[in-house]
């Protein structure tokens, strides 16, 4: 909360206020802030990052706090376990790194419906003296700074595009729910502390309520560019055996 305005803390931030050039001066993120994502076993992305995210696990589709659907890099078999990012904020060489991640500890918020604009806020836990300078001493924005700004307009922006891109999924009924069951070879001592798990709730584009759709609708999904995101989300379910194999190796660390 800041001065009397409740804002949403988005997945995975401790806490949010506004970005004050004032107050904030002088401050750089913290060198392992990005570590934060190892407590999320889903990542949102937006519609233009699921072709690349797609080649390194699967892309599914779920509904978030608000009951918007939204397309999720899925990273973990169980909560707050992410099976690709350590502690210190470092992902496997080449691995995909949602805008959501880089974008941390800064977000854009809107307060109200009629809040065009928005304000640019930030998990001030993340922030830090000795670090690169967002806002230099004399309250001027570096270099540093007006890349960050540009990412958090960029996603805001995507994030507008991949609402619309749910929300025809929906409207054409082509979502369908599914569970993913993961059961991984554990040694006998291992199996009570590793038990096989199930995520519930997940979301996929049924491949026979695609190919029934007509071919106008199809011409329509082709033209917004909504088609290829869709065929990477498919292709990304083949996908689910990279996080077996990773959960896999987890329960061979338990001892």
């Amino acid at each position: 909360m800041a001065e009397g305005i409740d804002i949403p803390v988005p997945a995975g931030y401790t806490r949010a206020m506004p970005f004050d050039r004032g107050k904030h001066r002088g401050l750089g993120v913290a060198e392992h802030a990005a570590g934060f994502a190892h407590r999320l076993h889903a990542i949102y992305l937006t519609s233009i990052e699921i072709p690349r995210a797609a080649l390194d696990c699967p892309v599914v589709f779920a509904r978030d706090a608000a009951k918007q659907i939204i397309p999720v890099f899925l990273l973990g078999v169980e909560p707050q376990q992410n099976l690709f990012c350590d502690e210190r904020g470092n992902w496997p060489h080449e691995f995909y790194i949602p805008a959501y991640v880089r974008r941390y500890p800064f977000f854009l918020a809107r307060i109200a419906q009629q809040d065009q604009r928005g304000i640019i806020c930030v998990d001030d836990t993340a922030l830090t003296k000795g670090g690169e300078q967002l806002i230099d001493e004399r309250g001027e924005p570096t270099a540093v700074w007006e890349e960050r700004q540009k990412l958090i307009q960029q996603l805001d922006a995507e994030s507008e595009r991949t609402r619309e891109f749910c929300a025809k999924l929906e409207a054409l009924g082509i979502l369908e729910t599914f569970d993913a069951d993961f059961h991984p070879e554990l040694k006998a001592s291992q199996a009570a502390a590793l038990k096989p798990a199930r995520i519930n709730g997940l979301m996929r584009v049924g491949r026979k309520s695609l190919a029934a759709l007509d071919d106008a609708t199809l011409g329509d999904l082709v033209r917004n560019n909504w088609m290829q995101p869709i065929e990477a989300h498919l292709n990304s379910l083949a996908r689910f055996d990279r996080l077996l194999n990773r959960f896999a190796i987890a329960a061979q660390r338990i001892d």
